[in-house]
Parts: C-alpha cells; structure tokens; sequence
C-alpha cells in the first residue's frame, strides 16, 4: 500500500514537470529595445509672413496669324513644274510662241549662198571662195579657223581658196553658220558670260556630233555637225524674248524661273528658227527633238546623234572631265548601234574637239 502511494505521488511530480517545461517553450522570447535618447528642446521659429495674393492675369487676346510669305526659289536654285507653269512670264511665252511674236534672227545672206553652194555637188573650192569674200566677217573667220592650232598649218594660210581646201566644205559651212550666230543670235547684253557658254557647248556638241556620224552609215558628219551646233539657238531668242518682256518692271522673275522657262521652250523655238533659215527638214527635226526623253525605235537617226553629242559636249565641258564618267551608255548608243570601240573611238578625239572650240570661239 505504501509502495502504490509512491509510485502514484511520482508520477505526479514527473507530470507537473513536463507540464511546465512544455509551457516554457511556448513563451515568446524577450526582444530587447534599443535605447531611445533624450529629446532636445524644440527651437521655436518665428512663423514667416503669408505672400499677398497674386494680382490677375490679364485677359488673353487673340492674335491673328499673319498669313505664311509665298515662298520663292532661290537664285540659281531649280524651280518646281507648277511654280513654271503659272508664273505669269511663262504665260507670256507661251502667247508669244503660239503667235509667231517672237524676234526671231534672219540668216546672214551670204551664209545662205556659202550653205546652197556647199550642197550643189558641182561646186569647187574656186567657186565657194568667190561666194565667201563679198562678206569681209566670214572671211576673216575662215583665214583664223585655218591659221589656229587645231589645224596646225605648217606655213600660213593667207590664200582664202588654200584655206577652204585646208577646212574642207562641211567646217566651211559650220562657219557660216557660226558667224550668222554670233552676229544675229549671240547677242543679249548684260549676259555676255552666259551667252559664252552657250556658244562654247554648241562648238563642243558640233565637233561630236561630226565624230558620231561618221560611224553612222547614212548620215552625212557635215549635216550632223550643223545640228550638233545648232541645237540650242532656241535659248538665246528666249532670253532675249524674257529681258524684252521684264524690261522696265521693278519686280522681275527668279533666274529659275527664267531658267525653267528656257529649258521648256528652248527645242521648239529652234526648230522654228532653222525652219525660217531655209535648211533641211530633218535638221529642223533634230533640232527641236533632242530633248525628247524615250527614244522610240525608229527614231530619226539626226535626233540620236544631237541628243548623244549634247550629252558627250556637257560631259567634256566639265573641269578635268573623268573618261570613266562619259555618258556611254546613253540611250542614244543603242538606237544608232554603236558598239563600244566605235564610242570609244569617238571619245578619243575629245582633246581635238576641245581645241576647235576654242578656235571657234
């Protein structure tokens, strides 16, 4: 009995005491706080005075827009196709043209005679030089272009008979018409640099434009060598037709309108003015179609040859022309059948060209 008394009173001790250690576990740990120092006394600060309110804005006013200044091409710069077409000096060309109002220049007489001689296939160089010395000028164009370097004659040439034979009838009728050009086309004052140029360009297209052809079978190099120099002579009467129309007005177009202007009438102008000359039909053709953009197949050969020639006469004209840059592939090299060696022959004679210009000029 004593014994069951114990061992009950132990367990109960073993009891209380897992009860309490089970309790202890539960219980949260103790965190300990940081130490939080003592507050300093607060500093006072003077409270700063209120802003007075702002005074109103105004009322807003509307503004109108002024409206945006017509903008113009610069000087030299290109102008667009609607800007061209209703400037009122195009509008006045275009009456002119349409009317046959223009100042159109007459065809020395005796260049006349010198051309039909050279077309009669029974003239002779006595003959042709008995027509050529009624006119001093053209004679003396004759004895210069004979004299000048690009002919390089070993003694000089003071015989006009011994010099038509020297040039030969085809120069002898670039001539003529050369002297017709500067004396009755040539002639815008105040634009002698630009005219120049004009007449430099024609003289280089003329002397391809005789290379061109005589790689062509049927074109003759003395005709192709006319179209070639007068292809732009559309340009100087429109010029002197747009200083006629602006002359005494305050306000007058824009170089790239005037340029514009010429550029698009040019080809049509020219070939009226070699139809009033009298010369042939497929010079006139030439003339106004070498600027035309497509070459159709058939086209006349003339045209191929002018529009080639002015193409090659812009490229050589170009300081220290590249070869490498020549306008071979020109859509006019594959309407006349030029092979490349026969272009290349062509472009060969380009130092030769150059120098006849100048000796023209």
């Amino acid at each position: 009995m004593v014994l069951l008394i114990g061992a009950i009173s132990a367990a109960c001790l073993l009891g209380a005491y897992l009860t309490y250690v089970w309790l202890a576990k539960r219980r949260p740990e103790r965190v300990e706080t940081p130490a939080v120092p003592p507050l300093k006394a607060a500093t006072l600060t003077p409270p700063t005075a209120r802003p007075e309110p702002a005074a109103p804005l105004p009322a807003r006013t509307e503004v109108p827009e002024e409206p945006a200044p017509e903008r113009k091409p610069a000087p030299g710069s290109p102008a667009g196709p609607v800007a061209v077409a209703t400037h009122p000096l195009h509008a006045a060309l275009a009456r002119r043209i349409q009317a046959d109002d223009l100042r159109m220049p007459i065809l020395m007489k005796s260049a006349g005679a010198v051309l039909a001689n050279c077309s009669d296939p029974n003239c002779d160089a006595a003959r042709l030089s008995a027509q050529i010395e009624i006119d001093q000028a053209l004679t003396g164009h004759i004895l210069r272009i004979a004299n000048s370097a690009a002919y390089a004659p070993e003694e000089p040439v003071t015989s006009l008979g011994l010099a038509v034979m020297r040039l030969g009838f085809d120069t002898v009728k670039e001539v003529a018409v050369m002297v017709t050009m500067k004396e009755r086309v040539l002639r815008a004052k105040g634009l002698e640099k630009r005219v120049s140029e004009l007449w430099r360009h024609s003289a280089i297209a003329a002397g391809f434009a005789r290379e061109i052809a005589k790689a062509v079978r049927g074109i003759d190099p003395g005709t192709a060598s006319i179209c070639g120099l007068l292809h732009d002579m559309g340009k100087p009467v429109l010029l002197q037709a747009c200083l006629d129309l602006q002359k005494g007005r305050e306000r007058r177009a824009e170089p790239a309108i005037v340029d514009a202007c010429i550029d698009e009438f040019h080809t049509q102008v020219g070939g009226t003015l070699v139809r009033r000359w009298g010369l042939a039909e497929e010079v006139a053709a030439a003339v106004a179609g070498h600027h035309v953009h497509e070459l159709a197949e058939g086209a006349p050969p003339l045209v191929c040859v002018t529009q080639l020639a002015d193409a090659l006469a812009k490229w050589a004209d170009e300081p220290g022309c590249d070869p490498s840059e020549a306008p071979v592939d020109h859509p006019a090299v594959e309407a006349l059948g030029l092979t490349r060696q026969e272009v290349d022959a062509v472009l060969i004679q380009t130092p030769r060209i150059l120098k006849a210009a100048e000796a023209y000029g």
